[in-house]
């Protein structure tokens, strides 16, 4: 916890550039984790797309054509 305080800057620069973990110690023991979140993975099209091709339950589509028809747009602050 000293080293945290004292040089808190220079090991949060460490963490961030190297993707690195450091452990907060306190009388010995871990107590806290430090870790860098990691840049996201790029994905392609196809396979953000392929989200698509599960199928579903026979009856879904139906029930979802169902709701929508029920649905009446209103606006909730007028009269």
């Amino acid at each position: 916890m000293r080293e945290i305080n004292h040089n808190g800057g220079a090991i949060l620069r460490k963490v961030g550039k190297d993707f690195d973990e450091v452990e907060v110690t306190e009388r010995g023991r871990v107590r806290w984790k430090i870790v860098s979140a990691e840049p996201r993975t790029p994905v392609s099209a196809a396979e953000a797309m392929s989200i698509f091709d599960v199928p579903t339950d026979s009856h879904w589509e139906a029930e979802l054509s169902a709701d929508r028809e029920e649905v009446v747009a209103r606006d909730p602050w007028g009269e």
